[in-house]
């Protein structure tokens, strides 16, 4: 009888530590889920933000060359 009862507390003991890997991995997929979300919002508000620099200064583009000419010694 002794030995069952050890066993069913194990049971119940082993559900709580599942319980509390369980836990532990959905926060820490969370986090990494919430920080490549973060990241990747960076990159595309970078993308943008180069695209539009490049937008800004392409009617100068021959303008800019003709300047580094002679910085390079060409």
């Amino acid at each position: 009888m002794q030995m069952k009862r050890n066993i069913m507390e194990e049971k119940g003991s082993m559900a709580v530590y599942v319980t509390i890997v369980l836990i532990s991995f959905l926060m820490i997929l969370t986090g990494v889920y919430a920080s490549s979300i973060r990241v990747r919002k960076g990159q595309l508000t970078t993308a943008l933000r180069i695209k539009q620099s490049y937008e800004i200064d392409n009617p100068k583009v021959e303008e800019i060359y003709q300047r580094q000419l002679p910085k390079m010694g060409i």
